[in-house]
């Protein structure tokens, strides 16, 4: 299976990989219009046959949804229609599905004026969230910041409007879909933020092939609301399993995904959903679950391989965990020069990384292909200087 990674950056890590068979340049994703045009100077073919496209981002995804009737002349997609994807990006939508299939959500507000914040405040009990509605084209994929428990209604509403100043959106989205720029409200349960408990996995079109695997992340940058660095393998409660059944078929969604949730106590409330490859995939491969293959198979149509390659997950296995390496360890470092954590802390996440009953998988740190490791490294500390602001306020102060 030949892969081709296209990228806008050119430092891209997944480039310099000995698996990757072409390496193209292509415009950035919120630019749309200017991609579409892109992909149609491809090749429509090479010797192995057509080119399967699949989504990497939230973006790809809408593009790939939007054109896919016209896109499915020249590649092969394994695409929901639009309507079913923005039931899946738009949080209202995809909280209110969630809902009606029986799984536990935060209580949500989701504003129109001041007014709706200020009712918020008033209704709110402890510590809120704001958040983006959606992370379509939002350009510096802020997650959310926290306001106090306490805060009252003018302290929100202050809080909000700088939020969204902040946090803009590509030109398009604001046009097309002016309401889902406004970010939303919800309460903050603080410790089942700490370890975010996932279900990813592969329904293919028809719903008779279903498969999922388990996992939580333990560390997060920044922490409470960011990018998993860490992750280890979990078991999948047969009753969220079902639920989780029940929300796909709702949706009419079909292909890869990662249902997010935070514990609180007995509950598990769903805050997120990602319906393409997501942070930890290598995780999941590495268990048995070969979510890129299967998406490739049922790409083609090849159901029987579907089948096969779904069976062959058979269960969770031993334990494993996922680890970012370079990025926990720049996050380490960086909080122990400014004394964000202690010594002993640090020195519990180092074992972690290298515990010997655990199997650890790391996604860029791989034997026999060592390059993407200095690529990676060397992207980090470029972002870093490029923006130390950002990195201090992200990595060191998680804010």
């Amino acid at each position: 299976m030949p892969v081709i990674v296209a990228d806008c950056r050119r430092r891209a890590t997944a480039f310099f990989s000995r698996h990757t068979a072409r390496r193209l340049r292509c415009p950035r994703t919120d630019e749309g219009e200017r991609l579409l045009e892109w992909l149609a100077t491809l090749p429509r073919r090479d010797g192995t046959g057509p080119y399967v496209v699949y989504p990497t981002s939230d973006e790809i995804v809408v593009l790939l949804a939007s054109h896919r009737a016209a896109l499915s002349d020249d590649f092969v997609l394994y695409q929901p229609d639009l309507r079913t994807t923005w039931r899946v990006l738009d949080k209202k939508n995809l909280l209110e599905e969630a809902r009606a299939a029986g799984l536990d959500v935060p209580d949500t507000w989701f504003p129109r004026d001041a007014s709706d914040v200020r009712r918020a405040a008033r209704e709110a009990d402890g510590t809120l969230m704001i958040k983006p509605r959606t992370q379509v084209m939002l350009l510096h994929h802020c997650k959310g910041t926290l306001v106090g428990d306490g805060a009252d209604g003018s302290v929100l509403v202050r809080e909000y409007d700088r939020f969204r100043r902040e946090n803009s959106y590509a030109p398009w989205m604001v046009r097309t879909f002016p309401e889902l720029t406004q970010p939303l409200l919800q309460r903050y349960h603080g410790d089942g933020s700490q370890q975010v408990y996932s279900i990813a996995g592969f329904r293919d079109v028809t719903g008779r092939h279903l498969a999922m695997s388990g996992s939580v992340k333990v560390l997060q940058r920044p922490s409470g609301m960011g990018v998993g660095l860490c992750f280890e393998s979990a078991a999948i409660a047969p009753d969220l399993a079902r639920l989780t059944a029940k929300l796909l078929e709702r949706l009419g969604y079909f292909g890869v995904f990662e249902l997010e949730f935070l514990r609180d106590g007995e509950r598990s409330l769903l805050i997120d959903m990602n319906p393409r490859f997501y942070n930890q995939l290598a995780l999941d491969i590495a268990r048995g679950l070969d979510l890129p293959r299967i998406a490739y198979a049922a790409a083609l149509g090849d159901e029987a391989a579907v089948a096969r390659l779904v069976a062959a997950h058979h269960g969770e296995g031993g334990p494993m965990v996922f680890c970012n390496r370079i990025g926990l360890n720049m996050l380490l470092g960086a909080k122990r020069i400014f004394g964000r954590i202690s010594r002993e802390d640090a020195s519990r996440w180092r074992r972690w990384a290298r515990d010997p009953t655990k199997t650890i998988i790391d996604s860029v740190d791989v034997a026999g292909d060592r390059i993407p490791i200095l690529a990676e490294v060397a992207s980090q500390v470029y972002e870093c200087l490029r923006h130390p602001r950002g990195f201090l306020k992200n990595v060191v102060f998680d804010q």
